[in-house]
């Protein structure tokens, strides 16, 4: 499907709007009233949104096999996170809600996607989704933070820095592209459910925190629901009532 330059540029504003600027204002503001575990829990539902919009506004089919996938990720999530989530005491029902905004925000993302830039060649898909959310971001920052006025970053803040928008956008967003194009949204986004278990591997392995019973239980149930999801773990046919119901719908 092709598109003029104006129908081009107005995509990625809003694509860059769902997948940066608005979900990111979100989640920064609900940290203030909510602990990171129980934000990281809750941003874990951005695949079960992706999965139900691509049901219905997409066709993408809501096979038995994806629910079960998702939701054993997202118990796999709880295990991870429920000790330190017990021990916090200042959620409040205000920092959920808008990282709940933020995870369907992102499933907005991952479908809007698909629908309108799945013509658009991964690097510039990428490119042109940051740089339209910097444009849109840019105005408040100099309202309200004032950079001129703050000291200048220390190199290590600055290689930081660098290492997260080569890593952790960059690359991080063209293979987001990629995967939206040839495997589909739901797909794509259960990639979100790998986020805690591998940011507390990493925790165990380069910062040396300590690995608890729980942390190797989440991990082991995230994987298993991730290999159920992508239907590398499936079920007897007999089992399969719900995705034949789904698929005739």
């Amino acid at each position: 499907m092709a598109y003029s330059f104006c129908e081009r540029r107005k995509a990625t504003r809003i694509m860059g709007f769902l997948s940066c600027v608005f979900p990111f204002a979100c989640i920064s503001a609900s940290e203030l009233s909510i602990s990171s575990s129980l934000a990281a829990i809750i941003n874990s539902t951005t695949p079960l949104f992706t999965a139900i919009g691509a049901h219905f506004l997409i066709g993408e089919r809501l096979t038995q096999s994806k629910i079960l996938g998702i939701l054993c990720g997202f118990l796999g999530i709880l295990a991870v996170f429920v000790p330190s989530l017990l021990d916090q005491h200042n959620n409040s029902e205000w920092g959920a809600l808008l990282v709940l905004l933020a995870s369907i925000s992102y499933a907005a993302a991952y479908l809007y996607t698909r629908t309108f830039l799945s013509h658009v060649p991964s690097m510039l898909g990428a490119a042109s989704q940051v740089l339209a959310a910097a444009l849109l971001v840019l105005p408040a920052a100099l309202i309200f933070d004032h950079p001129w006025e703050l000291a200048m970053p220390s190199l290590p803040a600055l290689l930081g820095i660098a290492g997260l928008a080569l890593f952790g956008t960059a690359i991080a967003f063209a293979i987001y592209y990629k995967l939206n194009k040839s495997a589909g949204p739901t797909y794509t986004s259960t990639s979100t459910l790998l986020f805690p278990a591998i940011a507390v591997l990493l925790g165990v392995l380069v910062l040396d925190e300590k690995l608890s019973w729980n942390i190797i239980l989440g991990c082991f149930i995230i994987f298993t629901g991730l290999a159920i999801a992508h239907g590398f773990i499936k079920f007897p046919r007999k089992y399969q009532r719900t995705s034949e119901i789904l698929k005739h719908e």
